[in-house]
């Protein structure tokens, strides 16, 4: 079909490095095949700037996708667009695709885990413990949950309560829990 033309030669140009160019194939398949490629287009160039490390771009290209694309977006869509949002450093929105994802599958530990280590990387301490904690109710054997469940309660000064979620983690064999509780101690 003419989009595949168009998307053979946009990978040639990713491939060169030309991002821009491979980003304005993109617009010109759209004018030329019309409108109903719009959606298409939009992922193909969010990938484009994803690729050149242009995430903000990126996070416009996922939101046009979302405007003008039939269906609504899947769990895997927001999480995505999360993980870049992450890398924009557009953390408020970040958290709003996690939840949006999380509300279309709320146990997913994939989505906790990346949501609870941004609360946390945002200093939203009370919040990454209470994700964490959910993880824990979900699935008793995260290493990684009560690791980091365990920097919370040491931000939050509950060293106690660190050291019970830091065993927990060593036993799980989460490779810093040894030397975070010799720190402790």
């Amino acid at each position: 079909s003419a989009f595949d033309t168009f998307a053979k030669a946009l990978n040639c140009k990713v491939a060169l490095g030309d991002y821009s160019s491979a980003a304005e194939q993109m617009d010109s398949a759209v004018v030329i095949l019309g409108e109903s490629y719009a959606s298409t287009a939009a992922i193909a160039k969010a990938d484009i700037y994803v690729k050149a490390g242009r995430y903000r771009e990126a996070v416009l290209e996922y939101n046009k996708y979302e405007e003008k694309s039939f269906t609504t977006p899947v769990a895997d869509f927001y999480f995505m667009r999360a993980g870049i949002e992450v890398q924009a450093k557009m953390y408020k929105q970040a958290i709003d695709d996690y939840d949006r994802a999380l509300a279309l599958s709320p146990d997913n530990l994939i989505y906790l885990l990346d949501k609870g280590r941004l609360y946390y990387r945002v200093k939203y301490v009370d919040e990454a413990l209470a994700v964490f904690e959910k993880m824990i109710a979900i699935d008793s054997e995260l290493p990684d949950a009560y690791y980091i469940a365990a920097l919370c309660h040491i931000q939050k000064g509950e060293n106690a309560e660190a050291q019970i979620k830091l065993h927990r983690a060593k036993e799980l064999g989460h490779p810093l829990a040894e030397d975070k509780l010799k720190e402790l101690e």
